[in-house]
């Protein structure tokens, strides 16, 4: 087995294309979490029956199930919860259309 270190430079380039939109992800999702964060983490000091409970909640689900099990949950259940919420604006907005008066 020999080592190619062209492939190795070419391959090098090509993933260094990849970092502006790595770090780009990376503090999107620290500005989105962070507040949620920080929201969380007070309700849980202030000891608010309901909102300790569901920041308790979310904390045992995410340290206690695998990655993989969330990572399946977040994108086959949300995709359908999309999928439904834009079905039933389409339908709303039919309902709607059909309840206006024509001006004919």
């Amino acid at each position: 087995m020999v080592l190619d270190v062209s492939f190795m430079k070419e391959t090098f380039g090509t993933l260094w294309t990849g970092v502006p939109v790595t770090l780009s992800l990376t503090f999107l999702s620290l500005f989105l979490a962070a507040p949620v964060a920080f929201y969380g983490a007070v309700l849980r000091l202030r000891g608010a029956r309901w909102g300790s409970g569901i920041v308790r909640w979310y904390v045992s689900f995410v340290r206690g199930t695998p990655i993989i099990l969330q990572i399946l949950l977040l994108y086959s259940h949300l995709h359908e919860r999309i999928q439904h919420a834009r079905q039933q604006a389409v339908e709303q907005e039919d309902l709607q259309d059909n309840r206006r008066p024509t001006h004919e």
